[in-house]
């Protein structure tokens, strides 16, 4: 693993993506920041951090044979690798919120955003971008639902451990693209889903708060849900919202 260590930059991902146009640095490299200017999760969500006390960095992860119509496996894999790495070091309560926020209780605890780059029908690479709360002790008040490593187990921890632990998972869950066992992960990514088979309010952005379970996700990761009449509704990212 290359790793580039770097004081504070825009974006991670950013980074990466000029070291690829400059000349493909090797499968695996990583770069970390101690502070992110203008971190950025899903739909252009910003990702807060204090210098220094948590865990910004992107992957480059390439040649793994995926194609774009298959490329929800790609977040299941990390996903999966986040939160087994968590598991790891005994954080509690740790489900996946669709599509790959990892929680702990309520809280979450970390983001992701992937970048993938296509020739034709296949990704030639895909940039992952993780914002993982470690050490913080506070959050801005207009992030009542964060939460970090420290604050759920009262340790502090070594930022260069986790994040070694966390790349070797996500590799392991790579591996299962890569050896075609596409079932294992969409199972294990659907038996640790946050709030699954659990009657939960949701909305849509036109429409009424209603009732409704959250039973799995379609193979092209549509969220799945089982209204109160029986019948099943699909969602693309942020045609629904959790109440």
């Amino acid at each position: 693993m290359i790793h580039f260590k770097l004081d504070a930059t825009n974006s991670t991902n950013s980074y990466l993506k000029e070291l690829v146009r400059q000349g493909a640095p090797g499968n695996w490299t990583v770069v970390s920041t101690r502070k992110q200017m203008q971190g950025r999760g899903q739909q252009g969500a910003v990702w807060f951090s204090d210098r220094g006390k948590n865990l910004t960095f992107s992957i480059l992860i390439k040649e793994i044979g995926l194609k774009a119509s298959d490329q929800f496996l790609l977040n299941c894999a990390v996903s999966q690798g986040i939160f087994r790495a968590m598991k790891a070091f005994d954080i509690p309560r740790l489900k996946v919120k669709w599509p790959n926020d990892i929680m702990s209780g309520s809280s979450k605890l970390a983001g992701i955003l992937i970048e993938n780059s296509l020739v034709s029908d296949r990704i030639t690479h895909s940039i992952v971008g993780i914002g993982l709360n470690v050490n913080q002790e506070e959050f801005p008040s207009y992030l009542p639902d964060a939460v970090s490593m420290k604050q759920r187990t009262q340790n502090h921890y070594d930022l260069n451990a986790i994040l070694k632990t966390l790349v070797d998972c996500i590799k392991a869950e790579i591996g299962l693209i890569e050896t075609g066992q596409y079932e294992t992960l969409r199972t294990n990514y659907t038996e640790h889903m946050y709030r699954r088979n659990a009657p939960h309010m949701f909305r849509v952005p036109t429409g009424q708060p209603f009732l409704a379970e959250i039973t799995g996700t379609t193979d092209k990761g549509l969220l799945v849900l089982r209204k109160e009449d029986g019948s099943q509704a699909f969602y693309s990212f942020k045609e629904i919202e959790y109440l």
